[in-house]
């Protein structure tokens, strides 16, 4: 659906990157004290590991290859299989407005390399109810800073586009919902290929 094109006055326009930058903020802090929490939460069961292995016997036991490999491979597999089965359940959520409230792009780093995704921000009612979500899609690919900002550039903060909602919980919405199969067969791939190459290997 194409951009509403609403005309701002110079102070209109100045509010919405006001709160724009105030919830830009607010999110970035809110997901630096998320990932502060999931660090607690590994190193937690980390420790946790390590005070049994040595505490118990279970240290000095040798444990079979099928004890390590399947229970991985199972994760891949069960993590591809629902990512593929939201993205089904999502290409028929049904339609709503929503207003466009910031954009931004953020750097995500790995030892492939850096890539950035798209985000952006967006308000929309159901049953009367004001909802904010901040899914593009529900997989995005890895891009490059300047394909991240052209597809920023699709969303004008207060201008007004159509977005998406999950019936059963409205609070989970996307803005786009194409479907990508490569990353959720891979995982699959991944969960079964693995265990049996391990298992048929001589």
């Amino acid at each position: 659906m194409p951009i509403m094109r609403t005309k701002f006055t110079r102070r209109q326009r100045s509010e919405i990157e006001r709160n724009a930058r105030v919830k830009r903020e607010r999110r970035q802090k809110v997901r630096l004290r998320e990932e502060l929490r999931a660090l607690v939460v590994v190193l937690a069961v980390c420790g946790l590991g390590i005070l049994v292995l040595e505490r118990t016997r279970l240290g000095d036991m040798p444990l079979p290859w099928w004890a390590i490999i399947v229970p991985g491979g199972a994760l891949f597999f069960l993590m591809g299989l629902r990512t593929l089965v939201r993205q089904l359940r999502a290409a028929r959520w049904p339609a709503t407005t929503c207003r466009i409230e910031f954009t931004d792009i953020e750097a995500l780093s790995s030892r492939v390399g850096t890539f950035w995704q798209p985000v952006v921000s967006y308000v929309y009612q159901v049953e009367g109810k004001e909802y904010t979500s901040d899914v593009l899609r529900i997989i995005g690919p890895g891009l490059s800073y300047s394909d991240a900002a052209a597809r920023v550039s699709r969303y004008v903060p207060g201008t007004t586009r159509r977005c998406y909602f999950n019936p059963a919980n409205p609070k989970d919405a996307v803005l786009e919902r194409r479907i990508n199969f490569h990353r959720p067969i891979l995982f699959m791939a991944i969960g079964v290929g693995v265990p049996l190459w391990v298992y048929l290997s001589p």
